[in-house]
């Protein structure tokens, strides 16, 4: 049986080599872990994704649907305008006629 004679040097980098190892094995579980926030943080987006998606087109329509109404609303208010409009003019001829007669 042999025994082999470690010096200083040969213990130093032993333990250097267990540091590495240890360094690398830490560099692995925060790999993993980064590795499984990423992939929590991509089915939360795509789950919003397919949320909002939905609830974008919705609201699409709906703008459509009330620029559509507030531009007919807006063509009732021009015309009810030029009725008001014409209607003074009207009233107004009515009353210099009725001056004009007395």
């Amino acid at each position: 049986m042999t025994v082999l004679a470690l010096t200083g040097g040969d213990i130093a980098l032993i333990v250097l080599a267990v540091g590495w190892v240890l360094l690398v094995l830490f560099l692995c579980f925060v790999l993993l872990n980064t590795f499984r926030v990423l992939e929590s943080t991509k089915m939360t987006i795509d789950a919003m994704r397919e949320e909002t998606i939905p609830l974008l087109r919705k609201a699409k329509t709906s703008v459509g649907k009330t620029t559509r109404k507030s531009t007919a609303s807006n063509s009732w208010l021009v015309a009810g305008n030029r009725m008001s409009a014409a209607s003074s003019d009207s009233l107004a001829w009515w009353r210099r006629r009725r001056a004009a007669h007395w």
